[in-house]
């Protein structure tokens, strides 16, 4: 059954992503953009498939912005890299498809390969989220929420699968749409996340219980036998 958090977080999803392509649409200056209906159907699908996937407890956990404990560090630097890639990565975009078609070819293939990457790694995201009881928006140590290491799932490979599914995605959706010039935006994001991820390693090794010993059995912070 449907219960009032799963409501609040479907309906936060909602109008986060009806803001954010809206964007898109009126940087464009035109709706006939078939490849951005199908990113947005996939994003839609996805993050509404993951409000229900996930115990309440989590979707309130997702819509705190603030509060005891977190990261005020890492809230900033996510901010800012979420900014790169919404609303800034789909602004460029839309300038560039729309108004003033700074790319000026594209070839269809690569727009397909973006879809199928960009389905991928949103699916990755989407597995990180349910797999873990404790995944916040910022890093926080729930010890409010029994806080433990969660080893499941996408975990078993790899110590943050979010943030891998996250930049995959992000760099994937300027090639689904046929911007280069979104892949800018889209990138500096990334780099953000990857310095995130870098620095919440650090916090958990030194707070967290437990996940010393987890990070000595799962050696890769975002590539399996890379980095």
């Amino acid at each position: 059954m449907v219960n009032k958090k799963q409501i609040s977080g479907l309906v936060f999803v909602l109008i986060y992503i009806a803001f954010f392509w809206a964007i898109l649409f009126w940087s464009a200056g035109k709706v006939n953009l078939p490849f951005a209906w199908i990113t947005l159907a996939i994003y839609l699908l996805t993050s509404v498939s993951s409000v229900f996937l996930v115990e309440p407890g989590l979707v309130s956990e997702r819509l705190q912005f603030g509060g005891k404990g977190v990261n005020r560090k890492d809230q900033i630097l996510a901010s800012v890299s979420f900014l790169f890639f919404f609303p800034l990565t789909l602004v460029v975009a839309g300038l560039d498809l729309g108004r003033f078609g700074w790319t000026q070819s594209f070839p269809p293939a690569i727009q397909a390969a973006g879809v199928v990457i960009y389905v991928f790694g949103n699916l990755i995201a989407r597995w990180a989220v349910a797999s873990n009881r404790f995944f916040s928006t910022f890093v926080r140590i729930q010890e409010d929420r029994g806080h433990v290491v969660e080893s499941g799932g996408p975990y078993r490979f790899i110590r943050h699968p979010g943030y891998a599914g996250a930049i995959l995605a992000a760099i994937a959706l300027p090639l689904a749409l046929g911007s280069i010039y979104a892949l800018a935006p889209a990138l500096i994001g990334s780099i953000g996340f990857i310095i995130r991820t870098y620095l919440e390693d650090n916090q958990l090794k030194n707070e967290l219980a437990g996940y010393l010993e987890y990070a000595s059995r799962v050696r890769y912070r975002l590539f399996p036998g890379g980095w």
